[in-house]
């Protein structure tokens, strides 16, 4: 069964460099791009997501609020956050969310695509 992933990012190179990276990991999964929270959050709400990828070009604010958002709506759905040095009360606050994992300074495809697959329960 293919599990979709939502992949939210503002910035339209990363976004598709990254959808693409995902891609070309298998068979297991439809990688969904949003090129801001609203999008993503309208995916959410006509979709069945499995994993929510929020990227490195989002705001600490609109990262925040889509989780927010996220895990009262979906409390079921995992959701990856990639930082680049995260402040020290984004990283408090997003603690607190037991349905979130952050990755600061995730710049290895691998290791995110194993957790990926890990979260997902898929054998790789």
């Amino acid at each position: 069964m293919m599990k979709n992933i939502v992949v939210v990012d503002n910035d339209a190179i990363m976004l598709h460099t990254f959808v693409g990276l995902l891609k070309s990991h298998g068979g297991f999964l439809t990688t969904i791009p949003a090129a801001s929270s609203k999008a993503a959050l309208a995916i959410l709400a006509r979709e069945t997501v499995h994993i929510l990828i929020a990227g490195l070009h989002l705001s600490e604010m609109d990262t925040f609020e889509l989780l927010s958002k996220v895990t009262k709506s979906h409390p079921q759905l995992r959701v990856i956050v990639l930082t680049n040095n995260a402040s020290a009360m984004f990283r408090t606050n997003i603690k607190q969310m037991p349905s979130v994992v952050h990755f600061d300074q995730a710049l290895d495809i691998s290791l995110l695509t194993k957790r990926i697959f890990t979260e997902l329960q898929i054998d790789y």
